[in-house]
């Protein structure tokens, strides 16, 4: 190895290091002070509490209450949401949405046949 690259090479790793220590070190910390400075907490540093759960006027939609704070985002925008779907259509969109390619023809009969609640 010549003088030339060992000087590249001792130079590269050196850059690394820096870049490291700046990115990992000094960057965060520097954030978290300013964030505490001004008396507003970093909110991974908050207290845990259970939000209200939102009043909705579409009842029946809500099968839980994650459902209900979507649906009264969704009442606030004057937004509905849309009607469900046979299973065929259901399974269409999820095969899409997930492979990009559509479902077998015996897939989608497995898929219907099948009669579990979930």
């Amino acid at each position: 190895m010549t003088s030339t690259t060992r000087f590249i090479v001792s130079f590269d790793w050196r850059i690394g290091v820096l870049f490291f220590a700046f990115a990992v070190v000094l960057v965060p910390s520097r954030c978290v002070a300013e964030e505490t400075a001004d008396g507003q907490g970093h909110w991974a540093f908050q207290p845990l509490a259970r939000p209200q759960v939102p009043e909705v006027k579409n009842e029946r939609w809500a099968q839980s209450n994650v459902d209900r704070f979507i649906l009264a985002r969704q009442e606030a925008m004057g937004l509905a949401p849309n009607p469900r779907v046979d299973a065929r259509r259901l399974v269409r969109r999820v095969y899409f949405d997930l492979t990009g390619l559509p479902p077998t023809p015996g897939e989608v009969d497995a898929f219907v046949a099948d009669t579990s609640p979930r």
